[in-house]
């Protein structure tokens, strides 16, 4: 199990870092900007070569990577050549510099969705059905004797034409009292339940799982449906958030790299379409905390362009902002660290 967690997690996490520096890459690229460097892994090279201005290399630990862009960093310099002025980061203006720094999460972004529309494909779309697959014990519906193999028919006397339009309807309840009828046996029975708010998830619940059915769509539809599907989660997870900031969920949920380890190996035991959502799941979440307007992210740089755009001049100089970007790093690094000591006392020690 500690073998398949650490590979599980050296793959799943390279791949979603990978693609997120490639995205950088790209762009600074089609926008003239000079690339020193695209790493894939960290610590000493194992195989460099040069191409035009950018060398590409695979590095001995195999865990994520990295783009070095000619101008990012002030205090960074490129001992193997001089780049011209014209030819850096800084010499862009504040919408390309925006785009060259958004490329990465909006990589991550699409990786979800190509990752999603591949489980379409092999699958299909699940959807859930108007059948009760399990039912909480101590919960609302386990009080009104809600059991498995019961069909919901209808919500407040109007009939389910979608189940997942339903649960909407009961997560966005505020404790209404509603009306269920559900089907058992070929007969109809009716009852009243009142949802409760589940603090985990920072929504109103009744607390059963519906059964889950899986529907192919058309061929050329998969990638819109891929992207439809991932901007829904990217959705959940900005609510999640949200209800983390207020203190409506626990920030004891929070994991850190020996949780996503260990998470990453559930996930590949319970099979390869499972591995693969999971690293949808991941990319879409890279995609949205590189955008909160935090140094030494994505959103932190970006904030500072937008600064800027708004004040029509920077706010800071260049080295001034790489030292408020350094505090940042330091500060993530110790919020890693506190997240760390806590996945090792959450999670089983594997054996």
């Amino acid at each position: 199990m500690f073998f398949l967690s650490v590979l599980a997690f050296v793959l799943v996490f390279t791949i979603v870092v990978v693609v997120h520096e490639a995205g950088h890459l790209i762009f600074a690229k089609l926008s003239g900007i000079d690339v020193f460097e695209f790493s894939v892994g960290l610590g000493p090279k194992i195989y460099s070569r040069k191409f035009g201005s950018t060398r590409y290399s695979i590095r001995a630990l195999p865990l994520g990577g990295y783009v070095r862009i000619a101008g990012l960093d002030p205090n960074e310099e490129e001992p193997e050549s001089h780049t011209p002025y014209e030819k850096t980061y800084n010499s862009k203006t504040a919408p390309i510099r925006a785009l060259s720094i958004a490329a990465g999460p909006i990589m991550n972004f699409f990786l979800a969705a190509l990752l999603t529309s591949i489980i379409i494909g092999a699958i299909g779309i699940a959807t859930p059905s108007n059948v009760v697959a399990a039912v909480e014990q101590n919960s609302p519906a386990s009080r009104i004797g809600l059991q498995k193999g019961d069909k919901i028919v209808a919500l407040q006397n109007k009939p389910i034409h979608s189940m997942s339009e339903a649960i909407a309807q009961i997560h966005h309840s505020n404790g209404k009292t509603l009306t269920l009828t559900l089907l058992r046996g070929g007969q109809e029975k009716t009852h009243t339940v009142t949802p409760e708010f589940d603090d985990r998830i920072g929504r109103w619940r009744i607390g059963f799982a519906p059964d889950t059915e899986f529907i192919k769509p058309n061929v050329f539809i998969i990638p819109f449906e891929g992207i439809k599907i991932s901007a829904q989660k990217t959705w959940e997870i900005l609510t999640a958030l949200f209800s983390l900031i207020t203190g409506k969920i626990s920030v004891a949920g929070l994991v850190g790299p020996v949780g996503i380890a260990y998470l990453s190996g559930q996930a590949l035991q319970n099979g390869f379409l499972t591995f693969i959502s999971f690293a949808s799941v991941l990319s879409i979440n890279l995609f949205i905390v590189n955008l909160l307007p935090i140094p030494a992210l994505d959103g932190g740089r970006l904030f500072f362009i937008v600064l800027e755009m708004i004040f029509r001049r920077p706010i800071l100089t260049p080295e001034r902002e790489a030292r408020v970007h350094q505090i940042g790093i330091v500060v993530l690094l110790a919020l890693i660290a506190i997240l760390t000591i806590k996945d090792i006392i959450r999670f089983p020690l594997p054996i």
